[in-house]
């Protein structure tokens, strides 16, 4: 994914200066995009410890996620569990790269998120989740220590999107939810907070909230762009229950002086 600066760090600009001495530059020519995620691409990598997806399909830039049976329903495949060896729920990842290069946590990056659930398939207790992180492929979501924007909704109810933070999940309902937006901050060897808001179909504001979070990191420690399923609560899957959602990404490296 490609930089996008968020200010000079040598004259203090809000974005990289044009030339012809120091000052304000001008303001950026276009809106900052999100990249559509598609797991079927070849860039992202299945870790299924449970053996729980059937398979995985993309279109219209919706993924749709088969399952085998979940039975029964665990912590283990929640996203929400902090005991270590449980982190069992399954992910696609891949490096956080910019440049060519993976970034480690010694870098500053903002990572946005825009989640949006097919409403129309709603087959068990889900759960959808959109982060950054590391060690994706660890059963301790300590070591992996994701942050970003999830979804969840149970049979027959109302969607809910919120942030993952801190091993657990903040999140808010809304009939009228059609998307959830959250913006997550990590960096200097740290992993910080999410705020998220709920979106109609107009992209206005429903509601929304933050939660705060921060653990120390090893600054050499790799940073991974993770999607993840699983359930909410302890639900059971039925086999050939499917998922569908789309996701939007936008990782912002940060030039600092």
């Amino acid at each position: 994914m490609p930089i996008s600066p968020c200010f000079d760090p040598t004259t203090g600009a809000s974005s990289p200066s044009s030339g012809g001495g120091p000052g304000p530059s001008p303001s950026p020519s276009s809106d900052i995009t999100f990249e559509t995620v598609d797991l079927t691409d070849g860039s992202w990598t299945l870790f299924d410890p449970m053996g729980f997806i059937s398979g995985v399909t993309h279109s219209d830039g919706f993924n749709e996620v088969t399952w085998n049976i979940v039975s029964p329903g665990r912590a283990d495949y929640t996203w929400a569990t902090s005991t270590s060896g449980a982190h069992k729920a399954p992910r696609w990842y891949k490096p956080l790269e910019f440049d060519g290069a993976q970034i480690d946590c010694s870098e500053t990056v903002e990572f946005m998120s825009l989640l949006e659930s097919d409403l129309s398939v709603n087959e068990f207790d889900e759960r959808l989740v959109s982060l950054v992180g590391c060690f994706p492929e660890s059963l301790s979501l300590r070591d992996c220590d994701p942050i970003g924007g999830t979804f969840g909704r149970i049979i027959g109810g109302v969607p809910t999107y919120g942030a993952l933070a801190n091993y657990s999940i903040m999140a808010s309902g809304s009939a009228s939810a059609v998307r959830g937006l959250s913006s997550s901050m990590w960096g200097g060897s740290f992993s910080g907070g999410t705020v998220y808001n709920l979106l109609s179909s107009t992209n206005q504001r429903l509601t929304g909230s933050v939660r705060s979070a921060g653990e120390t990191r090893v600054p050499s420690d790799l940073v991974y762009l993770i999607v993840g399923v699983g359930t909410t609560g302890y639900g059971t899957v039925p086999a050939g229950a499917k998922q569908r959602f789309k996701i939007g990404m936008r990782p912002l490296r940060y030039s600092l002086p």
